[in-house]
């Protein structure tokens, strides 16, 4: 599942990795809480819900049927949830895996994107949408498992990345990466989404002697600038792996990406309504014209 975890890095650089000792530090009291966790199965995804005071779940390993996703829906409805998911996959031997959800709270707007067609199974991506405040892409990833960066992984992690660049509202990437932060920073993500990979120093999944960081988060240009808190804390709903919870200021003013842009011609006629009156230039003609008379008339004098 993963190697220990060992990345070293300076305060806030403009891409790369950030660990949570290096977020800048706010008193603020608002914000919105995000988790990234491997809860292992729907039931368990069904317990954090019931337990967490979060606003955002970005789950893997919900291994729910395209049959069964629909009654996990109206369960989240009824517990005040929305859900958007995308069906779990079939192992060699039959048995079930992967399968990747997105939950908020119903006061949210949550928009599917199109389907990440490399992903199928390990990837969903929406909008969400908060009340009368800011947009963000969301997507929650899922990675092959005991293959570190191998070419389909490569090839999930560069579709996720594109899918967070094809949006033009700030972008949050969450997932059991199955690999350290590290790893991920070697193949150039940081610099194809412009932004960074943030990770909390602790381990995420703990079993047997093996201790692991492989439940991150990765956030577009400014969002960094955003980040309140990161931390891992051991789940009460499900073994082995932490919950990783990533706090952000709702104002996105600090993570806003400046653009060129040319302002629009203002028009010289009015757009609509009656055309004014062209000036009357009669009395400044008649002054004109007596100046002139009396300037020839000292001439020849």
């Amino acid at each position: 599942m993963g190697s220990t975890h060992a990345v070293s890095t300076c305060a806030l650089p403009m891409v790369g990795a950030v660990l949570s000792s290096k977020l800048p530090v706010s008193h603020a009291n608002d914000g919105l809480d995000i988790i990234t966790a491997n809860v292992t199965c729907a039931a368990n995804l069904k317990l954090l819900l019931q337990a967490t005071d979060a606003h955002v779940i970005c789950a893997q390993e919900i291994k729910l049927s395209a049959d069964e996703l629909e009654d996990m829906s109206q369960w989240c409805l009824m517990h005040r949830w929305k859900f958007l998911a995308c069906p779990m996959l079939v192992g060699p031997k039959g048995g079930r895996s992967a399968g990747v959800a997105i939950v908020v709270r119903d006061v949210f707007g949550l928009l599917p994107c199109s389907p990440l067609v490399v992903c199928e199974g390990r990837a969903i991506a929406a909008t969400l949408q908060l009340p009368d405040g800011p947009q963000f892409r969301l997507i929650s990833l899922y990675l092959e498992t005991r293959v570190g960066m191998s070419p389909s992984n490569k090839r999930l992690l560069a579709a996720a990345g594109q899918c967070l660049m094809a949006s033009d509202v700030p972008g949050i990437l969450a997932g059991d990466f199955n690999c350290n932060p590290s790893v991920v920073l070697e193949t150039g993500f940081a610099q194809l989404i412009h932004g960074h990979v943030i990770a909390p120093e602790g381990p995420t999944y703990i079993s047997g002697d093996l201790v692991s960081c492989i439940d991150y988060f990765a956030v577009t240009g400014g969002v960094v600038r955003i980040v309140d808190a990161l931390k891992a804390v051991p789940s009460l709903c499900f073994p082995n792996h932490y919950e990783v919870r990533m706090r952000i200021r709702t104002s996105t003013s600090q993570c806003t990406m400046k653009k060129l842009w040319m302002p629009p011609t203002i028009p010289t006629q009015l757009p609509f309504g009656p055309r004014p009156c062209p000036p009357d230039w009669h009395g400044a003609q008649a002054a004109a014209a007596q100046a002139e008379t009396m300037a020839l008339r000292h001439q020849h004098a």
